[in-house]
């Protein structure tokens, strides 16, 4: 169970590192992702 305050920590930890939640990483493909261009592939 998160708390804000909790949420604010991880939220400081990741600025300091450069990141933020949610944001899109070039080159990079999710697992879910990669299934469903399995399965597309596969018709």
């Amino acid at each position: 169970n998160f708390g804000r305050k909790s949420l604010n920590e991880i939220k400081g930890v990741l600025t300091e590192m450069g990141l933020t939640l949610g944001m899109k990483l070039e080159g990079f493909i999710a697992p879910d992702e990669e299934a469903e261009e399995g399965e597309s592939s596969d018709t």
